[in-house]
């Protein structure tokens, strides 16, 4: 699989978070959905832990994984919990509009929803270290497919990620 092909078929990324004062991490996975731009978004709770850890370190950890096809991204970034009207609407028309255009909820509907919970959005801009993508090599001399090696392979993402068909691309 490609990694647009992982991206457009998984629904959920987990990510990791930390306070930034304690070694430990916090992981959870959190539906998500990506922009033009090749942001990725989630919607959560501001009472949980991982948007409590984003408030005060921004550093997150992200990996997408596609269960059948046994393959994955991963990648570190900076996640922006977003406040700003304008910011708002775009993750909005993004996250309802272009991943799930069978949708017959308005963009005006789900800001009010959003609006009247205790839930933010949060953006997630990939790191300069890029994305990475496991690749499975073989691990004895003869290219056993039984016997494998995962490395990690530096991948690029299209600015046009966001035209892949989500639908479509999630039976694979």
């Amino acid at each position: 699989m490609t990694p647009e092909e992982i991206i457009a078929s998984a629904l959920d990324l987990s990510l990791s978070t930390s306070d930034g004062k304690t070694p430990e991490s916090w992981n959870c996975a959190l539906f998500f959905w990506t922009d033009q731009s090749r942001h990725f978004y989630f919607v959560s709770s501001c009472d949980s832990r991982h948007m409590k850890n984003i408030s005060k370190n921004p550093e997150v950890s992200v990996a997408i994984f596609h269960s059948k096809a046994r393959q994955g991204i991963q990648f570190k970034g900076t996640g922006k919990i977003l406040n700003e009207y304008n910011e708002i609407q775009k993750a909005i028309y993004w996250g309802l509009i272009k991943r799930f255009p069978e949708s017959k909820v308005t963009i005006a509907q789900k800001r009010l929803e959003y609006e009247q919970t205790n839930r933010k959005i949060v953006q997630i801009e990939v790191g300069k270290e890029g994305i990475f993508m496991n690749k499975r090599i073989p691990s004895d001399a003869n290219g056993n497919p039984e016997f494998y090696v995962d490395v990690r392979v530096k991948v690029d993402i299209p600015k046009d990620i966001h035209l892949i068909s989500y639908t479509k691309l999630s039976k694979i």
